[in-house]
């Protein structure tokens, strides 16, 4: 029997901001999308039917569900729809990226379960096949099957690789996530108009900001969320009397911490040892160890533990999911 296995990588937006409407309501973007070695792990076996197996055991943000909605059953039927194999296939999904926490977990799980499908019906449609099924699915589903550091516009689908450099990051959970649509529903940003350059050029010079790293990285999505979130405004209020560079990924709520070297980010998190008592997770992770297009499945006797290591707040548990 093929028992195959992927990791399905977090992500951070380095930078994001929202420079636009579009006429169907969406928002466009100029983002970067930076991939961690933090994951979830997705593995897929034969099955009579096509169902779904959550293995989550609980810590923080939203809940996560193994209904029909599951993204990764929603990949499923996209990649049976557009190929017409007979998808029959039982996954089991195990978490770590917290639920609503702008790290994109959701959309991980749903591009591992695209490469992983195509892998099981001799790569029928490869990567540039998967492209337009992962921009259905959701606007940065199509980031996760290439990973990196890649710059995002229009809502985030249109991708150019950028320059990687190894970085070492301290995650931030609050114990409750952030939906994307209340966020989004505080923007009120000036918006640039069409034709005007857009407001964020991301370059290698993203990487050269001193001391401060994270200072010359921002989020167009932080104040509409706090406005949205109270308890989160309180918390970033608070970290950044300290730590000026805090940021928030994505549409919150994890916020991070960024350094350069693994030396200086935990003793970082040493100072934050007071988070947990607050009901903040704190997680140390890295950038992803290689970047690119790569073999995305193996067989697997038996699935190995996801990376991460929580440095206060109980042990690391597996975690929710959301995009």
């Amino acid at each position: 029997m093929t028992v195959l296995a992927l990791p399905a990588h977090a992500k951070v937006n380095l930078t994001l901001r929202v420079v636009g409407r579009r006429p169907d309501g969406y928002h466009e973007i100029d983002t970067v999308f930076h991939e961690l070695d933090l994951h979830d792990l997705l593995v897929v076996e034969p099955a009579a039917g096509l169902e779904l197996v959550l293995d989550a055991r609980a810590g923080i943000g939203m809940p996560v569900a193994a209904g029909d909605d599951n993204l990764v059953l929603r990949a499923a039927r996209a990649y049976r729809d557009a190929t017409g194999a007979a998808v029959r296939a039982r996954f089991t999904l195990r978490k770590r990226i917290p639920a609503g926490g702008g790290l994109g977990g959701g959309s991980a799980d749903a591009a591992a379960a695209l490469r992983l499908l195509d892998a099981l019906h001799g790569d029928r449609l490869g990567l540039p096949g998967l492209h337009p099924l992962a921009a259905r699915l959701g606007a940065d589903v199509a980031f996760f099957l290439r990973g990196g550091t890649q710059r995002g516009t229009g809502i985030g689908d249109v991708l150019t690789p950028l320059p990687h450099e190894a970085l070492h990051f301290v995650l931030l959970f609050p114990s409750f996530g952030t939906a994307t649509a209340e966020v989004y529903k505080n923007v009120k940003a000036e918006l640039t108009r069409p034709g005007d350059p857009p407001r964020t050029l991301p370059h290698k010079g993203l990487w050269r900001s001193g001391t401060g790293l994270a200072m010359g990285f921002s989020n167009d999505l932080e104040e509409p969320a706090m406005t949205a979130y109270p308890d989160l405004e309180r918390l970033f209020r608070t970290l950044a009397v300290r730590h000026p560079d805090v940021r928030m990924s994505g549409s919150g709520s994890t916020l991070f911490l960024v350094r350069r070297s693994a030396a200086e980010a935990d003793a970082l998190a040493r100072t934050l040892a007071w988070l947990p008592g607050e009901g903040v997770r704190i997680l140390r992770t890295r950038s992803r160890r290689w970047a690119g297009l790569r073999r995305v499945a193996r067989p697997l006797a038996r699935a190995p533990r996801p990376p991460g290591r929580d440095v206060g707040g109980g042990g690391p548990g597996e975690r929710g999911e959301r995009s």
